[in-house]
């Protein structure tokens, strides 16, 4: 079972990078994002003035993450068309992520 997405920012298990992946496809929602568009987002999120990263470097990266999690049916990532990915909308722990991600936006009353 995946952590609730506010959780994500303060879980070990996943990298800054695999984070903001998340954090982008959930946002693309049902039509999901290009390779470099995800790649492109996560390196604006990641780089800052102290700490540069280098976009080819955050490519390759964020390359590797969606190859090692397309592979299986159940992951959070799916192929939605050729070169376009999304969030898996038939896996379960794609609708615990995004139930979470709706809780968080509500505001407190």
């Amino acid at each position: 079972m995946v952590p609730p997405f506010y959780l994500l920012k303060e879980a070990s298990g996943l990298t800054t990078y695999e984070k903001e992946i998340l954090k982008v496809l959930a946002e693309a929602g049902e039509q999901g994002l290009p390779l470099h568009k995800i790649a492109k987002h996560v390196h604006n999120s990641c780089n800052s003035l102290f700490e540069a990263s280098d976009y080819t470097q955050v490519y390759n990266k964020v390359r590797a993450y969606i190859r090692r999690n397309v592979k299986n049916k159940n992951s959070l990532v799916e192929m939605y068309r050729r070169g376009v990915y999304r969030l898996n909308p038939s896996s379960s722990a794609t609708a615990q992520l995004k139930i979470d991600f709706d809780a968080q936006d509500t505001p407190a009353e």
